[in-house]
Formats: structure tokens, C-alpha cells, sequence
């Protein structure tokens, strides 16, 4: 459900290439749909024109993996059940909604006045001799 870039921990070779990730920050975890924290990563965490250039390699990518993980589970959801067709046609429709609401999330996170107002919060909480 917060599957995004900030979720995500980089290690750097020495020239500062990713060479290794995890993932943290699980306290949204639920049962969803598969489209949702793919599309949900992709619009706040690239740009629009990765986006055009890559995005039906990544959605592919993602799919394949999910249908490989689930076969390695053993799961009842295979190709023949939910093909890669199916899979697009869900994105499509999903992607609207997911669109606007990274767009509201990411009008959140860039709001310059909110992150001020955040840090004269942190100022005063920090200047404050009260004990609690």
C-alpha cells in the first residue's frame, strides 16, 4: 500500500551504481490487488518519460515474476487464469486511480510550505524543555 522510492534502501558500488536493495516500512501491508503497488511505485517514483519508454518492459517484467512466485507457491493462479492480457487490461483500468492518487501524495511530499511548517514543528518540539 506505500510501495514507493522512499520505501527502498540503495546499496552503492564505488562508482556509485545500485547494486544491492531492500524494502522497508511495512505497516500498510494488506491483500490487494496485483496491479496496485506496481503502478502505485511507478507513477511516484518515475519520471513520465521512463515511463513512455519502459513502462510495458516493467509491467511485463513484474507480471512474469508474480507468476513465477505464485507457481513457487504452489498458488492456483496461473497463466491460464490470469494471463498477461488480462493482467493489461487490469493496469488500464486501475491506472487512473492510481495516477491521481500518487499525484495527491506527491503534491504532499514536494509542498515546500508543508515541509517548512514541518520543520518549525521539529524546531519548537526540539526547543521545548517540557518532559513527557
Amino acid at each position: 500500500g506505500d510501495f514507493w522510492i522512499n520505501n527502498i534502501l540503495f546499496k552503492y558500488d564505488e562508482d556509485g551504481r545500485p547494486i544491492a536493495s531492500k524494502v522497508l516500512d511495512f505497516q500498510m501491508s494488506r491483500i490487494g490487488h496485483p496491479t496496485s503497488d506496481i503502478l502505485y511505485f511507478l507513477f511516484t517514483s518515475t519520471t513520465s518519460e521512463m515511463r513512455k519508454n519502459y513502462l510495458k518492459n516493467w509491467l511485463k517484467y513484474y507480471y512474469d515474476t508474480l507468476m513465477r512466485d505464485l507457481a513457487n507457491l504452489n498458488s492456483e493462479v496461473t497463466e491460464d487464469v490470469y494471463t498477461w492480457e488480462e493482467f493489461l487490461k487490469d493496469c488500464k483500468q486501475r491506472s487512473l486511480r492510481w495516477m491521481v492518487y500518487s499525484g495527491m501524495v506527491m503534491g504532499m511530499v514536494l509542498n515546500k510550505k508543508l515541509a517548512d511548517e514541518l520543520d518549525v514543528m521539529h524546531q519548537q518540539k526540539s526547543n521545548c524543555s517540557c518532559s513527557f
